[in-house]
């Protein structure tokens, strides 16, 4: 798997709040891909969220001092300590100090992956705040759109905003149909509003663009889920589990 489909994989498990096997995901991607940091940060936080908090402190110090990353590991860190309930004030002093001053030359990318922690912390509000500076920096980062409708997805499923044509969000970037993760979120977009023929299209031509990782059928069989097309959704269960055959989504559903 590419880099970039290993992210959508580690993404996809972050909001099935799959831990463990975000760890293990994260784990193969610094393996893989030793210049990318991303993957430390990514790896640090499945640890927090899956109760290994001092493992993934510890990640994160590592690599503070990564460009890219520095606000999100602060951001992250500040986190884990409220886990970890931290009492003293003045480490949270510190790190509140820390974070205003990274901000003022924080790179476009450094924001988007701190909408990223903040999304997986369920801070989709301070979340999308990020997103939008990153976005105001730099509006050809497509990686920022898709998040930014996975926020906005995510919030007007919980009633806490109003949002009017979440495809829009997915679609401003022209990457969205080469990128597994937006297209991706496309369709769950498509999913949500009942917009089903739009969906099940899009499934069935990510599933052939990207025929070596079971994600996109995943969206399929939600469709057809939501369709109650039990004939397809059996086929498309039998060809996930032939390529995961641990998918619990897939399992759950062939009980």
């Amino acid at each position: 798997m590419d880099k970039e489909g290993l992210k959508s994989l580690i993404f996809y498990y972050f909001r099935e709040k799959s831990y463990t096997l975000a760890v293990n995901a994260a784990r193969e991607g610094n393996a893989k891909f030793r210049g990318d940091a991303s993957f430390h940060l990514f790896h640090a936080l499945a640890l927090i969220l899956n109760h290994h908090i001092e493992e993934g402190i510890h990640i994160l110090e590592s690599v503070a001092s990564e460009n890219e990353i520095k606000l999100s590991v602060v951001i992250a860190v500040m986190y884990a300590n409220k886990l970890l309930c931290i009492t003293n004030k003045d480490v949270f002093l510190k790190l509140d100090a820390k974070m205003k001053e990274i901000r003022k030359a924080a790179e476009p990318v450094d924001f988007y992956y701190s909408g990223f922690v903040l999304f997986c912390l369920q801070k989709l509000e301070k979340a999308l705040d990020y997103l939008d500076k990153a976005l105001t920096m730099d509006s050809n980062l497509h990686e920022c759109w898709f998040l930014k409708g996975w926020v906005l997805l995510e919030l007007k499923k919980t009633g806490k905003k109003s949002v009017a044509n979440i495809p829009e969000t997915f679609l401003h970037s022209s990457q969205c149909n080469a990128n597994l993760d937006g297209s991706f979120g496309l369709g769950e977009a498509y999913l949500y509003e009942n917009n089903y023929e739009e969906a099940l299209s899009l499934a069935s031509k990510i599933i052939v663009k990207f025929p070596n990782t079971w994600l996109p059928l995943i969206l399929k069989m939600k469709v057809q889920l939501a369709m109650q097309n039990w004939d397809h959704l059996n086929e498309t269960l039998s060809r996930i589990l032939l390529l995961n055959p641990n998918s619990l989504s897939a399992l759950k559903l062939q009980q």
